[in-house]
């Protein structure tokens, strides 16, 4: 295990657009950005940034149901990525091509949840902004 993950976690967050020849991503304007804010640290840290905002609404809204809702699914999410966290892909330069196992197939399997969470977060953060606006340009009403 330990091995397996000297492979695979260096590798887990590096770049997509090196990885696969694709003439759109090639094309496409916002590619390169899109690819530096979805890879490597900057998105470990929009990964850890939508956690900790997740954490501080169910914390200040003191509403810990959503963990016994949503159990099952962190349950589902965690035996997933067990297997992807330790699977042996890289990509040797030699050979230009990447090698992947059948744990990169299902990777898809926890990156869309990770991406919905992020969703929720920016609507979240969103929401906060909008009643910050709303309480600051409200009238107090005196009596």
């Amino acid at each position: 295990m330990f091995d397996s993950a000297q492979v695979t976690w260096p590798v887990m967050f590096r770049s997509v657009f090196i990885q696969w020849e694709n003439q759109f991503l090639m094309e496409y304007p916002l590619a390169r950005s899109l690819d530096n804010l979805f890879s490597g640290a900057s998105f470990q840290l929009l990964i850890a940034t939508t956690v900790l905002i997740l954490l501080a609404r169910v914390v200040s809204q003191g509403d810990y149901r959503i963990f016994i809702r949503y159990g099952w699914f962190a349950v589902f999410w965690t035996l997933t990525a067990i297997p992807v966290l330790l699977s042996n892909r890289h990509w040797p330069i030699d050979e230009m091509v990447p090698i992947h196992s059948e744990a990169d197939r299902l990777r898809a399997l926890i990156d869309i949840p990770v991406f919905v969470l992020m969703f929720f977060a920016a609507f979240t953060v969103t929401q906060w902004i909008g009643a910050s606006l709303r309480k600051y340009r409200s009238p107090e009403v005196k009596s």
